[in-house]
Formats: structure tokens, sequence, C-alpha cells
């Protein structure tokens, strides 16, 4: 893991995400991370709101698509508000919470993703990762409770 940024999030969003990845399973669910504008985005994102979205995807349960009106909506509202999208999450059921092939291919650098790893029998993780300059791969960022 990185020793660079860290993504803080309250206890209660946490809660939030693993209900409702646990609620999705099998297919992933997916949505918005709303952090503070400004400060030192490069050390530390505390996100303040958790957006859930619905999956567009249909056609593979392991795969997620955020409606281009959801997110164009979030980033109008958190501008306003003087905050910012810093991120999306997902989750990954019964599979680790690392980015995969296809996470990479889409994500975008200075954005923090964070991945619920859910199983069936009770297990959850949430780890955030960031792209790394050039594109090649995923840094992890330490989760810590706000």
């Amino acid at each position: 893991m990185s020793g660079g940024r860290r993504l803080a999030i309250a206890a209660a969003d946490l809660e939030l995400l693993e209900r409702e990845a646990r609620a999705r399973y099998p297919a992933e669910c997916c949505g918005i991370l709303i952090g503070e504008a400004g400060g030192d985005r490069q050390r530390r994102v505390r996100i303040v709101e958790v957006v859930a979205t619905p999956n567009l995807e249909q056609r593979r349960p392991d795969r997620y698509t955020i409606d281009p009106r959801d997110l164009l909506a979030a980033h109008k509202r958190a501008r306003r508000e003087g905050r910012a999208v810093v991120g999306y999450y997902h989750s990954h059921p019964e599979r680790p919470a690392v980015p995969s092939e296809v996470d990479r291919a889409a994500a975008w650098p200075d954005t923090s993703y964070l991945i619920l790893e859910v199983r069936r029998g009770g297990g959850f993780a949430a780890r955030s990762w960031r792209l790394e300059p050039g594109g090649r791969g995923f840094v992890e960022e330490r989760v810590e409770l706000a």
C-alpha cells in the first residue's frame, strides 16, 4: 500500500455501502463519492456524501455502469455546494476488493475507486485505489474512518 493518500469515510457511510452491496448481491452495486473540494487532496480525501446510483449494466452481473445523467447531476450539485466528486464505488461480489483490468481501462486519474468485496458467507472488505500516472496500474489508498 502506498504511504501517500488516504480516503476518510464515516463509519455510517461504510455500513450503508455494505448494506447496499449485500442488497444488490450477486450483481454489482455502484455510486458516486462526494468529498471536500480543495484542501490537500494529494494526501487525504474526506468523503462527505455517498450517492447510490442504479447499475445500468444488465448483461453482466460483474460489471457496472453509472448513468451519465447521474454523473452530471452529482458534479453540478457538488460544485454548487462547494464540494467535488472525488471518486466512485462499486462492489465485487465473491471477488477481492482489487481493481480488475476492466476497472483499470475505465479509470480516470486523480480519482478514488472504492471497491467493496462482499461474500455470501458474510465477509466484507473495502479498499480504495487510484490510477497511477500513465495509467498502467493502481496505487492503494489507505481507508480510514472519519
